[in-house]
């Protein structure tokens, strides 16, 4: 069947032209028909330019990878040391010990700024965020203790404050805020019992300072401006302090116990402080001085 015609175009047929014309589409018959017969093996070999051209791309290929592998290596590297550097590791350390929800353990904190006082005065655990949420977003400084007694020296220079503050942990927890906003002082203290002090305080009329009870708190402002603010966040149209990331941040490189901590929101709130030290004793000008000496944005006071 080597000289094998397409009935049709009379095409000469091939070893390729099975079934059907290869020319003309024809399908074969029977007789034209060639059966399949073993596979045909052909073997190609490459001239020694075509393999030289290979081995040139294959290296330069594995050139590239290793290149790729080495800057790979050093960018994780970048990554590692990045994470170590800013604490995440023990965040994602603390993330993984946790075993229930309500077993609430806090990550390990940094570095804590802190400073020492030779004062007498309690410390405790601060409760920062029960009293932030009380105060604007845009305050500039945040103080915060945990003896009552220490403030009621301070602000019992005021005569109209003596009912509140002679024996103030009668009437009042240890713990308190205070804060500096737009020109404006203000402190949030604990009452004990609110019916209590409300009537303690009922015919109270001071020339600076202003009262009301928010939320079970005492809070006390120079301006009456800062309630309508106040108001405004328990509304939540406005942000409190306590949704303030840049404070929020700071607070969390300080230790959760000591007798005091205090917040600098921005480089003015440093001269506010300097300023506001006329007619304190010289011991507290002193231990304050040093917390302005340290140079931190924010400090735990021991």
């Amino acid at each position: 069947m080597h000289n094998r015609t397409c009935s049709n175009c009379k095409n000469v047929l091939g070893e390729f032209d099975h079934y059907f014309c290869s020319l003309c589409g024809n399908k074969l018959s029977k007789e034209e028909i060639l059966e399949f017969g073993g596979v045909r093996v052909r073997t190609f070999k490459l001239s020694s330019v075509t393999r030289s051209t290979l081995s040139d791309i294959f290296s330069i290929f594995k050139s590239i990878k290793v290149y790729y592998i080495f800057a790979l290596l050093i960018f994780i590297g970048f990554i590692i040391y990045g994470i170590t550097q800013t604490g995440l590791v023990e965040f994602a350390n603390y993330e993984l010990s946790k075993t229930t929800e309500s077993e609430v353990k806090l990550p390990p904190r940094l570095k804590t700024p802190e400073i020492t006082f030779d004062i007498a005065s309690a410390d405790g655990k601060f409760t920062t965020t029960k009293f932030a949420e009380l105060i604007p977003a845009k305050a500039s400084l945040y103080f915060e203790g945990t003896d009552i007694s220490l403030i009621a020296k301070y602000l019992i220079r005021d005569e109209n404050l003596i009912p509140l503050l002679k024996k103030p942990t009668i009437l009042l927890d240890s713990g308190y805020a205070g804060f500096y906003l737009d020109g404006n002082w203000g402190y949030i203290l604990l009452p004990k019992d609110v019916d209590i002090i409300q009537t303690v305080m009922k015919d109270v009329k001071d020339p600076y300072w202003h009262f009301k009870i928010i939320k079970d708190k005492f809070v006390m402002v120079s301006n009456p401006k800062v309630f309508e603010q106040i108001a405004e966040i328990e509304k939540g149209t406005a942000p409190s302090l306590a949704l303030n990331s840049d404070f929020v941040k700071k607070d969390q490189l300080l230790k959760t116990e000591g007798r005091g901590k205090m917040i600098f929101m921005d480089k003015k709130a440093f001269t506010v402080v300097r300023n506001s030290l006329g007619g304190l004793d010289q011991t507290t000008i002193g231990n304050i001085n040093k917390v302005l000496e340290a140079g931190f944005d924010s400090i735990v006071i021991n």
